[in-house]
């Protein structure tokens, strides 16, 4: 059994590596075309919450972990989008609108801190490969690495997230470009707002 998950897992490494190799040659050709809207895909993480396991306990951070589990499934359900997968501290979830991702983001990341610990996110727009209910794909790498540069309380996007969100209920900052592992460009990213509101990284 243990080989056979061995296996699977080793699979699924190279079904992502493979659908990474083919997206960066296309785009190097000048190819690289996706649908014109295209799904999008949001990495959202509790910050401090490995603190909080080793000061509190792992039964604490269970109870966390369910709340959170709670907030986002009532969340993603009023805004059209779908958990894809749990990540102890965090989750995946993809939308069909980049406008619904990047309002269901926000009021999750709001909603954060209510439950017991405060929140950041990353979103990221692009074409990609579904197996066995996951995705695979740039979008998807992408999303995660700029939720990790975020920090808690903060929604940061890519360009193309800004230019098909078109809401007058939102608000975007340019970020600048940062660094991000795995990715050999610097990327532009931009910080989230409902408008009106001070973004948490200014």
């Amino acid at each position: 059994m243990v080989f056979a998950l061995y296996r699977r897992q080793q699979e699924r490494g190279w079904t992502a590596g493979m659908v990474e190799g083919i997206e960066r040659a296309l785009e190097a050709a000048g190819t690289h075309a996706g649908p014109a809207r295209p799904p999008s895909f949001v990495f959202i993480d509790l910050a401090g919450y490995t603190d909080l396991t080793d000061t509190q306990g792992d039964a604490a951070g269970a109870r966390l972990a369910g709340r959170m589990s709670s907030m986002v499934e009532r969340v993603v359900a009023d805004h059209a989008g779908t958990p894809v997968k749990w990540l102890g501290d965090g989750v995946m979830v993809h939308f069909r609108q980049a406008g619904q991702a990047v309002r269901a983001t926000l009021e999750m990341v709001d909603a954060a801190p209510v439950i017991g610990l405060p929140a950041h996110a990353g979103i990221a727009v692009g074409p990609v490969v579904m197996q066995d209910g996951d995705y695979f794909g740039r979008a998807v790498n992408l999303a995660s690495r700029i939720s990790g540069a975020a920090v808690a309380g903060q929604t940061l996007v890519t360009g193309p997230v800004v230019d098909l969100a078109d809401d007058p209920a939102l608000s975007f900052r340019e970020v600048g470009p940062i660094e991000l592992k795995g990715f050999a460009d610097r990327v532009t990213v931009f910080e989230a707002a409902a408008t009106g509101r001070q973004p948490a990284g200014a």
